[in-house]
């Protein structure tokens, strides 16, 4: 799976790449494995994303018309922050931006279920992927990376953010966890040069449950720095 972002002071249009009736920046889903396998690999199908919470860009319904962008209006935590453990039970995420009912990369509705919840404050940016499916295909999920910036992560089942601040989609941050919660990240001056020296200091925390698992982020503002 992976998650598109953008920031625009407290606006953050998600958009679903390479489906149907959406356009800008935002939240998209793909998953080529089993039933919906949970959160796989996006990766490949990725070309430029845009957020700094959620990018990429999609066909329009009719080609003689534009469809309205969508957006997700992220609110600032009202309280407490959220505890970044993998359990969506906090009063911050009660009130998160919420996207759901995505679609796959050939603009066909997802078989799976996926949710995605934003909330940010003064420090952070806040994102949780919450995948939910069977018992068996959660014990399956596969995880060989387990190194940080480890090669091919994307072949595991994991999570991607690709974060893009200034909205222009030329540029961008990509983080990646895997089911076990190891994470890979980089700078992107451009989709073909990944600047491995990008070493931001974020949490991120995986929690594998009975129904579900969710990869929770806490990303704080300072680490976008190159944007």
């Amino acid at each position: 799976a992976a998650v598109f972002l953008r920031i625009e002071g407290q606006m953050l249009p998600p958009f679903f790449p390479l489906a149907p009736k959406t356009q800008p920046v935002m939240l998209s889903e793909n998953n080529p494995r089993k039933k919906w396998c949970a959160m796989r690999t996006l990766a490949r199908t990725l070309v430029c994303c845009a957020l700094f919470c959620l990018f990429t860009a999609c066909r329009a319904e009719d080609e003689k018309k534009e469809t309205k962008k969508p957006e997700l209006k992220v609110a600032k935590v009202e309280k407490d922050a959220p505890k970044i453990d993998g359990v969506l039970d906090d009063d911050a995420w009660k009130s998160a931006a919420t996207a759901k009912d995505f679609f796959t990369g050939e603009g066909a509705a997802a078989q799976g279920k996926t949710r995605v919840l934003v909330t940010q404050d003064e420090k952070n940016l806040y994102v949780a992927i919450e995948g939910f499916e069977d018992e068996a295909t959660l014990k399956g999920l596969t995880a060989g990376v387990t190194q940080h910036d480890g090669e091919d992560i994307w072949q595991d089942d994991e999570v991607e953010l690709f974060l893009d601040p200034t909205g222009k989609r030329n540029s961008y941050y990509q983080i990646i966890v895997n089911s076990k919660g190891v994470t890979w990240d980089a700078w992107h001056e451009n989709p073909k040069n990944p600047d491995m020296a990008w070493e931001p200091k974020y949490q991120a925390v995986v929690k594998l449950g009975e129904k579900s698992w969710v990869v929770e982020f806490a990303l704080p503002w300072s680490i976008f720095e190159k944007t």
